[in-house]
């Protein structure tokens, strides 16, 4: 982890303490990583850095598991997770390690401890209306 992403540390803390939780308390093991339960979704909150077409970007990124993949029938929900995505505001479906996740991310120049409190809150609120949503659709579609 950058030395650099340090300095982003209060952002994302006042972030999640507007959301009156105490950021300490849900720290991950690994630096710059945050679980937050809200609603019926675990939601991942986390800095990192990755490659651009234009060099090295410093991001947040808010991951919340919703399902797992199932082993059949796996088109027509890629399909539904796709007609969805359109539906979404800043939020966007994704598969990670065989698991249906809802994603945001941003590039953290220019952020602020509001806009994290916003991607939280979109992303806790997206997820907790959608999680039962998909596990109906995968269950119905197994």
């Amino acid at each position: 982890m950058s030395q650099q992403l340090e300095k982003f540390i209060p952002i994302v803390e006042g972030g999640i303490q507007s959301l009156g939780v105490d950021p300490a308390s849900i720290r991950g093991q690994v630096f710059g990583e945050w679980y937050l339960q809200r609603g019926s979704a675990t939601v991942l909150v986390k800095i990192n850095t990755v490659n651009a077409y234009n060099g090295v970007k410093d991001i947040l990124v808010i991951l919340t598991a919703i399902a797992s993949v199932p082993a059949r029938n796996q088109e027509v929900l890629f399909r539904k997770l796709l007609e969805e995505n359109h539906k979404l505001l800043n939020e966007r479906f994704t598969i990670f390690n065989d698991q249906i996740c809802l994603v945001s991310s941003r590039d953290m120049q220019g952020m602020d401890a509001q806009e994290v409190h916003s991607m939280i809150d979109g992303q806790s609120y997206a997820a907790d209306l959608l999680d039962d949503k998909v596990r109906e659709f995968v269950a119905a579609n197994a």
